[in-house]
């Protein structure tokens, strides 16, 4: 008879090597992209530091961005009744269509969502980047009719502008007209505070200072659009000098939003005057209103078009709300924190910058140099 075999000491050895143990639910997937990440790490045993470090790999921008895409791919699996805490190949293959077909998205920004659900999935084993399935997809998706992208450049030139006000008829400043220290003022405020018209059009005249700094309030019955009983705009708020930063001989010192507002309250003052902080040019017992505002930012923006030959002002399709994009734009290619901007435009959700304000911001070389220091959504920015 054939002798059973006896098992080995190495057999046994691996006989009695414990399994990794694997928690019996799996993590659920959270509505924030960076905080599914985090959850992942950790469900794979890995300390709260590592979970920490992948998941801020990426840059602000590229991590602004992702979110955005994370949240429609959480609503279309909503929409379809499909598990987001339970990802598979193939679903992630019916949302890459659906972006396709239905959202008529380019191959790059489908390429792009594809790259961002790789960051989260492939920390639960599943790695999209092997599959072959989907690099036909994304290959056929180039021959689906697409809709133009979204062009992120803004339509006027902000060095155009900030060079515009260095020169007369805004200064200097004692000898500007009214109606020119009127629209220095709005705009370097504008930038500034990456503001709304209505917002601007609330500000009260009454300021203090803390060091070199202005601090700016509303009107008492002031209420901002987006005040809810859970988030609130600030009623005080801090205008950066840049008198700290530039010497006096700079020509950067001449866009300070402080200097300005400092001489249009000087120039504004009366016993009798309204509580608003800006006053109707041709009578000022009243407060500008919304409309000359968003008038008068519009005119200086054309208006420093105009005064260079090279510009084509007349392609120019300004609005009024450019500048808060441009302002906030400024702070994320400065690579600041997303939870930065937010907090300068009083935003609740990414998603309204990305989708809505972010702008690329490219500073001009040759004949019109790029100045330096500049404040911009509350910050003194380079």
């Amino acid at each position: 008879m054939r002798a059973t075999p006896t098992p080995s000491a190495s057999a046994g050895l691996l006989d009695s090597t414990p399994l990794p143990q694997v928690p019996s639910q799996s993590p659920q997937a959270s509505a924030d992209r960076v905080e599914t990440v985090k959850q992942y790490v950790r469900y794979r045993g890995f300390s709260s530091k590592v979970a920490e470090f992948l998941a801020h790999d990426k840059r602000p921008s590229t991590s602004l961005n992702y979110q955005h895409k994370w949240k429609r791919y959480r609503k279309w699996c909503k929409d379809n009744s499909h598990t987001v805490s339970n990802p598979t190949v193939q679903k992630v293959a019916d949302f890459l269509i659906y972006l396709c077909q239905a959202c008529h998205l380019s191959t790059s920004t489908i390429k792009g969502y594809k790259a961002m659900l790789n960051s989260v999935l492939v920390i639960r084993g599943l790695d999209l980047n092997n599959d072959q399935v989907l690099r036909l997809i994304i290959r056929a998706c180039s021959s689906q009719p697409q809709r133009p992208s979204r062009n992120l450049q803004p339509s006027w030139n902000l060095d155009f502008v900030l060079r515009f006000l260095t020169k007369a008829p805004f200064e200097p400043q004692r000898f500007s007209s009214t109606r020119d220290l009127t629209r220095k003022s709005l705009f370097l405020l504008a930038l500034a505070t990456a503001q709304w018209v209505g917002e601007i059009q609330a500000l009260s005249h009454k300021t203090s200072w803390q060091g070199q700094d202005l601090l700016v309030s509303y009107i008492p019955e002031f209420i901002a659009k987006t005040d809810t009983d859970a988030h609130s705009t600030p009623r005080e708020f801090r205008i950066k000098s840049l008198a700290t930063v530039v010497a006096s001989e700079d020509v950067e010192r001449l866009l300070c939003s402080v200097r300005a507002l400092h001489h249009y309250l000087h120039r504004t003052a009366s016993p009798t005057r309204p509580r608003n902080l800006f006053l109707a040019v041709k009578c000022p017992s009243r407060p500008m209103s919304k409309a000359a505002i968003s008038f008068l930012l519009r005119d200086t923006i054309k208006s420093a078009h105009a005064s260079f030959p090279d510009s084509s002002c007349r392609e120019l399709k300004v609005r009024a709300h450019d500048i808060r994009g441009i302002a906030t734009s400024i702070l994320m290619w400065k690579i600041c924190s997303v939870p930065t901007i937010l907090r300068a435009a009083c935003w609740r959700m990414p998603l309204v910058f990305a989708d809505h304000y972010l702008r690329e911001i490219v500073k001009q070389e040759g004949d019109i140099f790029a100045l330096g220091p500049v404040v911009a959504a509350g910050h003194v920015v380079d």
